[in-house]
C-alpha cells in the first residue's frame, strides 16, 4: 500500500466504513502502519474497531483484517471495551475470527478474555471462530485445543462420520472425524476419503482442511506431500500455506527443511514464524548460526520469541528428547481404550506395562491374601478370571501355596501367549499351571473339578452394562466354585473418583455427556446399580492405590496408547508418571451367590 492508501483505509475506520477492509488481506506491516496511523488520531478508540465487528454483517476477509489490527494496540483497553458489552449484546463477537485470535494474543493471562472465549467455545455459531477461540485458549492458558474442542463436541449431538466426511468445510465436522478416528475407520474410511478429496477439491476452505487432517492423522503419501508443496509454492492464499506449514510441523520429513527456510524470509510474520518453528521441532545443528544471525537482526518481539525457542530446541538435550517422544508415542489419537476395534487390552505388551504398573505395592492383593489366611481356606484349583497377562496369577504363584491347578483364563490369544511367555522366562512352570483361551462363562475345569478361589481383578464382569452376561458369568463362577469356595473382584469401586478417572473424562470419547468431570462421575456411578452390577458385596472401598509408571518414557509409551495423543502431550509437558486410583474388592461366598442368582432370575 502508498501512503494515501493508508490513509484512506484509516479514514473509513474512523467513519465506521468497511469497504476498504473487505477487498484482500492486508499485510502485517501495512497493518502496523495503519494502527500507527490511528493511535495519532485524538478521534479514534478501540471500540471504533471492536464496533464494526459487533455492528455489521462483515465477510471474513474484514473480519480478520480488524482482528489483525487490534493486535497493535493497548490489550487493556481492549478488554475494557469487552467488558463493557453484556454477554447478551455480544452477537458477532462471538461468531468473529480475527476477535477470537486477538484476544489469543493477549501478552498476560486475563480472566475476562479466557471467559469470553470459552463462551465462544460453548455457544459460539460460526465453526471457524470456535475453532480460533480453543486455539487462543491454548496460547493464554496452555489447555490443549483440540481436547477442549473434542470435549464440547463430546456434550451434544453430533453427525455420524459418514455425514461428517461429506462436509470438509465444516471444521466442527472436522473435530468430530478425530472424535470417530479408530484404526479400523482411518484405514478404511478416513484416509482413502480424504485422498480422494484432496486430489479433486478446488475449494481452498476444504483443502485447508484436509491438510490439517492429514498432518494432525500423520496420513500424508507421497502424492499428497507433493501437491501440498506445489500449493505452498504457488498458492496467494495465506491460510493454505499457514495449514500446509503447520501440516509439516506435525508430520515432520527431512525434505520440508528447505521449505522451512525459504519461508524464514517471508515478510508475513506468521509465516515466518511457524517456518522457525518448523526448523525448530526438525533441524539439525546446521541451522543453529542461521537463526543466530537473523537474531541479531530482528527487532520484532514475537520473531524473537519463536528464534530463540528454536535455537534451543535444537541445541539443547531436553528438547530433543521430547521431539523424539512426540515422534514415538504421540500417535493414537484417541487412544486404545476409546478404540472399538482395538479395545484398550488389544497390545498385550501395552497392557502388561499398566496392569504392573497398579498398585505396585500390591496393597489390594495383600488384603485379599491375609483374609484367605484368617479364614485358613484351603486354595484347591485356584482360577484367575480374565488374567490378561497375569498380574493376579503371578502373586499366587509367587506368595500362595495351592493345591491341584492354577488355572489362568482369558479370551484373548495374545494376552496367553504373553504370559506364557512370562511363564518359561520366569520357571512357573515348575508349578502346576494351565491357560485357557476361553470366555469367563464357557470356562469348565477338567474332570468337573471345582476350585475354592476365584479372582478376577480388572476382568469381571466382562462387560459391567450387558446385564444377561454378567447374570451368565455369575453363574458360571458358581457351577466352579467348591461348597467353601469364596470368589474375589479387584476393580475400581465404582465410585470413579480418582485422578485416573479424570484422564479418562478429559480424553476418551464416550457417550456420557457433561459438563465437567463431577456430572461425568455421577452419570457413570449411576449407571451401575450395585457392586460390578451383579449385585456382589464390598468388603473394601476407597482403596487409595497408585498408577505408577518407572519411567517418564514408559509412561508417555502406555498413556498415549491408551489416551491418546493429547494425553501423552500433557505427560511431556507435566513429566507426571503417577496418578492416584480408587479400587474397591468384593468378597462372596458360594451361598450368598447363590441368593443373588435366584433374586435375579
Amino acid at each position: 500500500m502508498i501512503l494515501a492508501d493508508l490513509v484512506r483505509v484509516s479514514n473509513d475506520i474512523l467513519k465506521g466504513k468497511t469497504k476498504s477492509l473487505e477487498q484482500e488481506r492486508i499485510s502485517e506491516n501495512n497493518l502496523l502502519a495503519i494502527s500507527e496511523f490511528l493511535k495519532r488520531n485524538p478521534q479514534f478508540e478501540v471500540s471504533n474497531l471492536v464496533n464494526i465487528i459487533l455492528h455489521n454483517e462483515i465477510n471474513e476477509v474484514c473480519d480478520w483484517n480488524i482482528g489483525s489490527l487490534l493486535q497493535h494496540f493497548d490489550y487493556n483497553e481492549i478488554i475494557d471495551v469487552l467488558s463493557n458489552i453484556k454477554p447478551s449484546m455480544r452477537g458477532y463477537l462471538y461468531d468473529s475470527i480475527g476477535f477470537c485470535w486477538a484476544l489469543g494474543e493477549c501478552p498476560y493471562k486475563n480472566e475476562q478474555v479466557i471467559e469470553f472465549l470459552y463462551e465462544v467455545i460453548n455457544n459460539g455459531r460460526n465453526p471457524e471462530s470456535w475453532w480460533r477461540a480453543s486455539f487462543a485458549l491454548e496460547k493464554i492458558t496452555g489447555k490443549n485445543a483440540i481436547n477442549n474442542l473434542k470435549r464440547s463436541m463430546k456434550n451434544s449431538e453430533s453427525l455420524s462420520l459418514k455425514e461428517s466426511l461429506q462436509d470438509l468445510t465444516n471444521k466442527r465436522n472436522i473435530i468430530n472425524i478425530l472424535l470417530k478416528s479408530n484404526s479400523k475407520d482411518i484405514k478404511e474410511t478416513i484416509y482413502p476419503y480424504l485422498k480422494r478429496r484432496f486430489d479433486i477439491s478446488r475449494d481452498e476452505k476444504e483443502l485447508i482442511n484436509i491438510i490439517w487432517l492429514l498432518g494432525r492423522l500423520r496420513l500424508y503419501d507421497s502424492e499428497m506431500v507433493n501437491k501440498s508443496l506445489s500449493l505452498l509454492e504457488n498458492s496467494q492464499n495465506y491460510e493454505l500455506k499457514y495449514y500446509i506449514l503447520q501440516a509439516m510441523v506435525e508430520d515432520p520429513k527431512i525434505l520440508y527443511l528447505d521449505y522451512f527456510e525459504k519461508f524464514l524470509h517471508s515478510e508475513d510474520m506468521l509465516i515466518k514464524k511457524m517456518a522457525i518453528s518448523g526448523i525448530g521441532d526438525f533441524g539439525n545443528n546446521n541451522y543453529v548460526s542461521k537463526l543466530n544471525k537473523m537474531l541479531e537482526r530482528e527487532t520484532d518481539p514475537k520473531i524473537i520469541s519463536a528464534l530463540t525457542t528454536a535455537i534451543y530446541k535444537i541445541e539443547n538435550n531436553y528438547f530433543n528428547e521430547n521431539r523424539n517422544y512426540i515422534k514415538k508415542y504421540m500417535v493414537n489419537e484417541n487412544g486404545l481404550i476409546g478404540d472399538d476395534t482395538d479395545k484398550w487390552y488389544a497390545d498385550a505388551s501395552i497392557y502388561n506395562l499398566f496392569s504392573e504398573a497398579e498398585d505396585p505395592q500390591n496393597i489390594c492383593f495383600n488384603l485379599i491374601f491375609k483374609r484367605i489366611l484368617a479364614k485358613k481356606l484351603k486354595i484347591i484349583n485356584p482360577i484367575d478370571m480374565a488374567t490378561g497377562t497375569g498380574r493376579a496369577a503371578k502373586y499366587i504363584l509367587n506368595n500362595i501355596g495351592y493345591e491341584g491347578t492354577l488355572y489362568a483364563v482369558d479370551y484373548s490369544q495374545q494376552m496367553l501367549d504373553y504370559f506364557e511367555r512370562t511363564i518359561n522366562r520366569q520357571k512357573y512352570y515348575v508349578k502346576n499351571i494351565d491357560l485357557v483361551h476361553s470366555k469367563i462363562e464357557d470356562f469348565r475345569i477338567p474332570n468337573n473339578a471345582k476350585s475354592s478361589f476365584i479372582i478376577s481383578s480388572f476382568g469381571f464382569p466382562s462387560k459391567i452394562s450387558d446385564k444377561k452376561r454378567c447374570r451368565d458369568e455369575l453363574q458360571n463362577v458358581y457351577n466352579l466354585l467348591s461348597e467353601d469356595g469364596v470368589f474375589v473382584t479387584l476393580g475400581w469401586d465404582e465410585t470413579f473418583n480418582d485422578e485416573l478417572n479424570n484422564m479418562w473424562y478429559k480424553y476418551i470419547p464416550d457417550n456420557i455427556k457433561a459438563s465437567n468431570f463431577e456430572e461425568w462421575r455421577k452419570n457413570r456411578e449411576e449407571s451401575i446399580t450395585s457392586p460390578r452390577n451383579c449385585d456382589l458385596s464390598w468388603y473394601k472401598t476407597n482403596l487409595k492405590v497408585p498408577l505408577l509408571y518407572d519411567t517418564l518414557e514408559e509412561t508417555i509409551n502406555v498413556m498415549g496408547h491408551l489416551f491418546g495423543r493429547d494425553a501423552a502431550l500433557e505427560i511431556l509437558k507435566s513429566r507426571k508418571r503417577m496418578w492416584w486410583m480408587s479400587l474397591g474388592i468384593t468378597w462372596n461366598d458360594k451361598k450368598s451367590i447363590s441368593k443373588i442368582l435366584k433374586n435375579n432370575k
